[in-house]
């Protein structure tokens, strides 16, 4: 769950000056962008760790809770495509947000999810989730990818980047047809 961005980022900055991280310790701010919201911009010379969690009106009706996170993902600076676009698109890189919802049909009631296809996913996603963005500045990698794990690591995540393949979702695909009929509870 990530329900206070502020705490976690606490938690991060004792645990890497502890742990003596290289490039620790630079600036690091959040900013939370509630559903519903617009693909955003990554700032200039500054990477970012993201964390995509249902919202809580999505959320209040899905057995999963509020607050739940699907996806932690890293940009690097001045990336804005994977930043910005890439994870609603359901059409594009299987190991994006939007890949792994349409790959993981098993996970949909769980997230209360009704119905979503290549077409409505970034649509379900803008609606429904809310983002969380932490910024570091340029030329601090270490940093960045320790905190992408410390988030995912503290608030969970229920899809990792890799957790959908072209192959993965073929098979998914192939298993689970859309309008299965022998699948009770699930609409698709």
């Amino acid at each position: 769950m990530l329900t206070d961005p502020e705490a976690l980022l606490g938690g991060f900055r004792e645990a890497a000056g502890r742990a003596g991280l290289q490039g620790w310790p630079c600036p690091v701010r959040f900013e939370i962008l509630p559903a519903p919201h617009q693909p955003p911009a990554l700032p200039p010379d500054e990477a970012a760790v993201y964390a995509f969690a249902l919202s809580p009106t999505a959320g209040g009706t899905a057995p999963c809770g509020p607050g739940t996170v699907l996806m932690v993902g890293k940009a690097r600076a001045n990336t804005p495509q994977r930043f910005q676009r890439a994870h609603y698109d359901g059409n594009r890189d299987p190991s994006t947000l939007a890949g792994s919802l349409l790959a993981h049909r098993i996970l949909w009631p769980w997230l209360g999810i009704g119905h979503i296809d290549e077409a409505t996913v970034g649509e379900w996603m803008l609606t429904s989730l809310d983002r969380t963005h932490f910024f570091i500045p340029a030329g601090h990698p270490h940093v960045r990818d320790a905190l992408a794990v410390y988030v995912r690591g503290t608030a969970g995540s229920v899809f990792h980047r890799s957790s959908a393949t072209g192959r993965m979702r073929a098979r998914q695909r192939a298993t689970y047809p859309s309008g299965h009929a022998g699948t009770p509870g699930l609409s698709w």
